[in-house]
């Protein structure tokens, strides 16, 4: 499959907001009911047609909780997109999003990328502890897209994922990489492709190192 785009989508949040159960939803088509928690970090890969008829293969980055933000800092590099989770039926879940927040800033993703604020888990309305208002609130406050959903039913995933690739897509085209010569983006894409191959080994570094510490 010929690709034109590699774009790399960060999902954060707290523990049990659902990042897992959302990306599998998406990528898979499915969901389970006992997902157990990232530890450190996870990613899985989609191929998707744009609206210019040209195909992007997406990385979708599981980042864990707060806990191991140490260590999952660094694959925060070279993010184009990103998805701010938290649990509708979890106070504390929605608290996590402003220690988020704060590592985007710190990290200098606050602006440039599009960010998605996400309330999840609305087929559990009569759990819910955090308004549709207070999401839409806190997104507007900072300049990002907002959406609640259900990684269970399915409801709303596909679209919060589509706009997300949509407005990354936008960002491409404006970036003045798209003004140079052909070999210059095919360059680009090779750096990428190597940055993944790095991450990915990195990756296998990590999950050992954090199935040492579990001892």
């Amino acid at each position: 499959m010929s690709v034109h785009y590699i774009f790399k989508i960060l999902t954060l949040g707290g523990d049990c907001a659902g990042k897992t159960c959302i990306i599998t939803r998406f990528v898979d088509g499915i969901f389970h009911e006992n997902q157990l928690p990232t530890i450190g970090i996870d990613y899985k890969t989609k191929y998707v047609k744009l609206a210019n008829g040209k195909k992007a293969k997406l990385l979708i980055w599981d980042i864990a909780g707060p806990q191991y933000i140490n260590i999952t800092r660094q694959y925060f590099k070279g993010a184009n997109g990103i998805i701010l989770i938290y649990d509708i039926t979890n106070k504390d879940s929605f608290k996590k999003v402003d220690f988020y927040i704060n590592e985007i800033k710190e990290n200098g993703f606050y602006e440039g990328i599009p960010i998605f604020l996400v309330g999840n888990k609305i087929d559990e309305e009569y759990r819910r502890v955090i308004t549709f208002e207070e999401g839409a609130r806190l997104a507007k406050e900072h300049g990002f897209m907002f959406c609640e959903c259900s990684a269970k039913t399915g409801e709303n995933i596909d679209f919060i994922f589509n706009k997300l690739i949509n407005e990354m897509h936008q960002k491409f085209e404006e970036n003045e990489i798209n003004n140079e010569e052909p070999e210059k983006i095919e360059e680009e894409k090779e750096k990428q492709l190597k940055r993944i191959e790095s991450e990915e080994k990195q990756k296998k570094i990590c999950a050992n190192l954090l199935k040492y510490l579990s001892f």
